[in-house]
């Protein structure tokens, strides 16, 4: 069964999510939770790092194929 491009690309953006929640999550840590724009802008930074990163992994992913190596074993 031959798979389009864009089904890596969903893969990889699943595994990107934890990674945007992760930076989101951490940042507000060391946040003042009153300044409305430093919150805007933690959330515009993990969702930037999740949408890079599952970028990358997709990239990764299409020329690796590393879904149909796993399956093939």
């Amino acid at each position: 069964m031959k798979k389009n491009s864009l089904y890596y690309f969903k893969r990889a953006l699943m595994l990107s999510i934890p990674m945007a929640i992760f930076v989101i999550v951490r940042d507000l840590f060391d946040l003042e939770l009153y300044n409305s724009s430093t919150i805007l802008k933690t959330f515009a930074k993990g969702l930037f790092v999740g949408i890079i990163t599952g970028l990358i992994l997709g990239i990764i992913n299409i020329f690796a194929k590393v879904d149909t190596l796993i399956k093939k074993e």
